[in-house]
């Protein structure tokens, strides 16, 4: 049909041009065929070329910083998950398997969480408490008893010199 190579490519760049939406459909299908397998290959290049990927999402969020707050507003569960994740190496599945495994109550009070999102208005998520020396999640805390704990620096004696006072001052 064509003489040469460069017939042929110009005669399917030319096709692709005049027909957009049969070009669209069919990426389409293969996208959805290959999804896995295209994440992996995304995955794994973004892996040999990390400080590319850093430098680009940088870059873009240095030339339109109002592009992060957006999409921190608009995402906000994604970005819960993100933190979730990189902060604890907790996943969002199990994040939601410890919240049914504790009925949604802190693990020490036994209480929902109360506190208020003070722009949004909205019911702050359950803390995950971790072991700061190991890094470990242990369970979900609502955020009065994760910061008592924070405040005792998660030493025992002093918890428990803290319950000695709190019963001979009753």
């Amino acid at each position: 049909m064509f003489k040469t190579r460069e017939e042929a490519n110009r005669y399917a760049t030319e096709w692709r041009k005049n027909n957009p939406e049969k070009v669209k459909a069919s990426q389409k299908k293969y996208y959805d065929a290959n999804k896995e397998k295209r994440l992996a290959n995304t995955r794994q290049w973004e892996k040999k070329n990390l400080e590319r990927v850093k430098a680009k999402a940088k870059k873009r969020w240095a030339e339109n910083p109002e592009y992060s707050r957006e999409w921190k507003k608009n995402n906000p569960e994604k970005c819960k998950a993100h933190d979730r994740k990189t902060k604890y190496g907790v996943t969002s599945e199990q994040y939601e398997k410890m919240k049914v495994e504790q009925d949604n109550r802190c693990a020490i009070c036994k209480n929902p969480e109360t506190v208020v999102h003070k722009r949004t208005g909205l019911v702050l998520s359950l803390s995950i408490d971790h072991d700061h020396k190991t890094g470990k999640a242990r369970k979900l805390l609502c955020r009065r008893c994760n910061s008592g704990i924070g405040m005792f620096e998660e030493d025992i004696n002093l918890l428990r010199t803290a319950i000695q006072y709190l019963e001979e001052n009753q």
